[in-house]
């Protein structure tokens, strides 16, 4: 940004230590005279008033453009912050376009080092604190212009209901999504189908799908009778499944509800 030459005078102070107002203040004080009085004094208060304000307009200008230099975040930087600060420090290029952001700049900070590319069009804050659900967190947004949601093996172990251990992250995206050429991390299983809205809930501020439909799936993959049972019967237990949904389950998975689980 270029300075008009006849307020460049106004820029000889080392303008970064100071408010902008205070600087633009003090660079005036010494053509004060000592003793200023009446109009004199008004006009001389006046113009410290004019001068300040217009010196603060550049300097925030100045600031502005060197915040947005290449070099360095700045304003980009601080929103994508607000953005991954809910989300496990991800954030993906739909983030970005909804901050008014151009997917372009978060392939610029990742050549900086401000980001790390996760995936495509996704990208995580360096550095942002570790948390035990990154993992789980960045497998929903992994695939690329949907969000993933967490479920079968996947959400009975995040709900805590029976002793299953899943060797794979379990995630539920819409039918018409396809890999394409993409080669999905080994860590991560997809399933294709269409959940309705009230089968999905947030976990820890995960997407995930709700208990109900957690046991359904498993049922749906045959998973093992005990581990089935068992998560029928916590869910119960903890409040997660009412009376008539425990029935109905228990109904459609083929349990007698007069038998008593084995523990």
């Amino acid at each position: 940004m270029s300075i008009p030459a006849s307020q460049q005078h106004l820029f000889k102070l080392d303008w970064v230590r100071k408010p902008s107002s205070q600087l633009a203040r003090s660079s005036l004080e010494a053509r004060i005279p000592s003793k200023p009085h009446g109009p004199e004094l008004r006009t001389l208060r006046r113009a410290v008033r004019r001068v300040a304000k217009a010196r603060a307009v550049l300097m925030d200008r100045i600031t502005l453009n060197a915040l947005d230099c290449p070099s360095m975040p700045g304003r980009h930087f601080k929103t994508l912050y607000e953005i991954a600060e809910d989300n496990y420090g991800f954030l993906t290029v739909d983030d970005a376009r909804r901050a008014g952001i151009r997917p372009q700049r978060l392939a610029e900070m990742a050549r900086r080092g401000s980001l790390q590319r996760e995936g495509l069009g996704l990208y995580r804050l360096d550095p942002f604190p570790v948390h035990a659900l990154d993992s789980y967190r960045k497998a929903t947004l992994w695939p690329y212009g949907v969000e993933g949601v967490l479920s079968h093996e996947t959400a009975l172990d995040l709900y805590e209901l029976s002793d299953v251990n899943p060797a794979k992250i379990h995630i539920t995206v819409p039918k018409r999504y396809r890999l394409r050429r993409r080669q999905a991390p080994p860590a991560y299983r997809f399933h294709h189908e269409d959940l309705d809205t009230h089968d999905i809930t947030r976990h820890e501020g995960l997407p995930i799908v709700t208990p109900t439909k957690a046991i359904r799936q498993c049922h749906a993959a045959h998973l093992r009778r005990d581990l089935l049972r068992q998560a029928l019967e916590q869910a119960r237990e903890r409040g997660l499944l009412g009376r008539s949904a425990y029935a109905e389950l228990m109904h459609e998975a083929g349990f007698d509800l007069a038998t008593t689980p084995t523990r």
